[in-house]
C-alpha cells in the first residue's frame, strides 16, 4: 500500500511541475517567432545583406545553419528574409543580427572564464598563486635551498603557535553529560 501511496504522491508532485515546463517553454517559443516575425517585416530594405552559397556541393566553413531561418557565415548571425535559389547558387536576403551575435559572444566568453580556459583569467590565476606561495611557503625541504636559509623565529623543539591553534584533536578530557 505505501508504495502505491508513494507513487500516486510523486505523480501529483512532478506532473503539474512538467506541465508548466513544457507549457512555459512553448509560450516562451511561440512569443519568440511571433515577435520575430514582427520585427522583421519593419526592416528596411536597404539594412538587408545579400549572401550567395553556392549550390555545387562546396559549402564553405564559415557558413553554418542554427535554425530553420537562422545561420552563422564567418562569425556573423543572420537572419533569413527572403532566398531565391539560382542556377548554381542560393542567394539569401538576410538580416545581420548584432545584439545575438554579440549575446553569443557574452557567452562564450562567460564560459571560457568559469572553465579556465581564457589565458588573461588564466594568466591571473597563475600569478595569485605565486603570490599565495611566496606568502605561506612550502615546508622546507633540500630541494629548495633559498627557503631554507630562511628564518622562522621560533625553538626547533616547539610548533609555532598557529599551527597549534587549529588543531584537529578534540580537548581532553571529553565532556561529560550531568544528569
Amino acid at each position: 500500500m505505501r508504495p502505491v501511496l508513494a507513487s500516486t504522491l510523486a505523480l501529483f508532485f512532478i506532473l503539474p511541475t512538467l506541465a508548466y515546463l513544457t507549457s512555459t517553454s512553448w509560450q516562451r517559443d511561440h512569443l519568440r517567432k511571433e515577435a520575430k516575425q514582427l520585427m522583421l517585416r519593419g526592416i528596411p530594405e536597404k539594412s538587408l545583406v545579400r549572401i550567395a552559397i553556392p549550390t555545387d556541393g562546396t559549402i564553405s566553413l564559415d557558413f553554418e545553419w542554427l535554425k530553420k531561418d537562422e545561420f552563422r557565415y564567418r562569425g556573423m548571425m543572420y537572419d533569413v528574409i527572403s532566398h531565391v535559389q539560382v542556377a548554381d547558387s542560393l542567394i539569401f536576403m538576410a538580416w545581420p543580427d548584432q545584439h545575438e551575435t554579440a549575446f553569443e559572444s557574452d557567452v562564450k566568453d562567460l564560459l571560457a572564464r568559469l572553465l579556465g580556459a581564457d589565458p588573461v583569467h588564466t594568466h591571473m590565476q597563475q600569478n595569485w598563486s605565486r603570490f599565495l606561495q611566496q606568502l605561506y611557503p612550502p615546508s622546507i625541504s633540500p630541494t629548495m635551498p633559498h627557503i631554507a636559509r630562511m628564518s622562522w623565529n621560533h625553538p626547533p623543539d616547539r610548533s609555532p603557535a598557529w599551527t597549534t591553534q587549529f588543531s584537529i584533536h578534540p580537548p581532553a578530557p571529553p565532556p561529560q553529560l550531568i544528569g
